[in-house]
């Protein structure tokens, strides 16, 4: 698919298909795991045992999962079992007669709603404060410490609401033809991330369920199991500078955390401190790796954003 990439148009498919691939390759793993398994949870969600084999042995399943149109490109990610179950029940919905209800419908317009809240905030945004045009200036010694604390903070929850639109049309698109995608987004960004390990359960969802129905879980969990979901997630992104620094740090964080949740009763019930200073943590990261940040900015920060998560929690 890289042909896409070399034409010259005035909005080019640049990361359309490096996003493509990365979902194509985890529907492509889920069905094969899926389907050729025996799984007794499938077997026990559907009518029959014969219902089960017809679908999983069809081609037209296989095509209709791998291709389906609202998912293909930006996810969410959905496991083939769940996506079959899906299909199944909305088969067996119609026989009886059943559609869909006012309240799904409701909940739909309710999330469609605030997805185009946050696509007119998102253009004010971006014709306001300029992401990310700020951070590639030369104006570091013009921002004192929260100045850039502020901007950094503005820069990270710009990120998030795009993550909640990129992520949220097709979810919303899958959800209006009655199959249920997890929602990637769940949590804002300054709530969600009090940890490494809180970060990456509600930024991409998605892909942790995935990893840990096919990786972890598998593995029976531990440090081992935990370096593979690392090194896969590694494995999926691209081999540049930014993602090598990114999950070797991501990696390290997760480790370190784990350790202190089971050994240190400090770190299991954490107070607004400790709170404080891993979403301090959290954000730096996110920042210091970014390819325009420069060292006066990434240290400024780096006092701000403490004192201003420990106020936070």
């Amino acid at each position: 698919l890289q042909w896409i990439e070399r034409f010259e148009a005035p909005i080019r498919a640049v990361g359309v298909t490096d996003f493509y691939c990365r979902y194509l390759l985890l529907r492509l793993l889920s069905f094969n795991l899926d389907a050729c398994r025996d799984r007794r949870s499938a077997r026990a969600t559907l009518r029959s045992k014969d219902v089960l084999e017809d679908i999983h042995s069809s081609v037209f399943a296989y095509l209709a999962y791998v291709f389906y149109f609202p998912l293909i490109l930006r996810g969410p990610s959905l496991s083939y079992g769940s996506f079959i179950e899906q299909i199944v029940s909305q088969d067996m919905a119609k026989e009886h007669g059943r559609f869909v209800s006012h309240e799904i419908l409701l909940r739909l317009f309710c999330e469609l709603m605030k997805l185009a809240f946050y696509v007119f905030l998102l253009e004010i945004a971006v014709h306001t404060f300029y992401y990310p045009t700020l951070i590639f200036t030369e104006i570091d010694r013009f921002l004192n410490i929260w100045e850039w604390t502020g901007y950094y903070c503005a820069y990270l929850s710009f990120m998030y609401v795009q993550g909640v639109i990129t992520y949220g049309i097709p979810r919303i698109l899958a959800a209006m033809d009655g199959i249920n995608a997890p929602n990637d987004m769940p949590r804002c960004f300054f709530t969600a991330s009090t940890s490494f390990r809180s970060h990456w359960r509600c930024y991409h969802a998605s892909w942790n369920k995935w990893f840990l129905q096919y990786i972890y879980l598998p593995l029976g969990g531990g440090y081992v199991a935990l370096w593979c979901v690392c090194l896969w997630s590694f494995l999926l992104h691209p081999f540049d500078e930014y993602w090598v620094k990114w999950s070797f740090i991501t990696t390290l964080a997760l480790t370190v955390e784990t350790f202190l949740k089971g050994r240190c009763d400090f770190y299991k019930n954490p107070n607004f401190i400790i709170r404080g200073l891993n979403h301090a943590i959290v954000a730096w990261v996110h920042i210091y790796i970014f390819d325009g940040t420069t060292s006066i900015s990434a240290r400024l920060f780096a006092y701000g954003i403490v004192v201003f998560m420990i106020v936070f929690e």
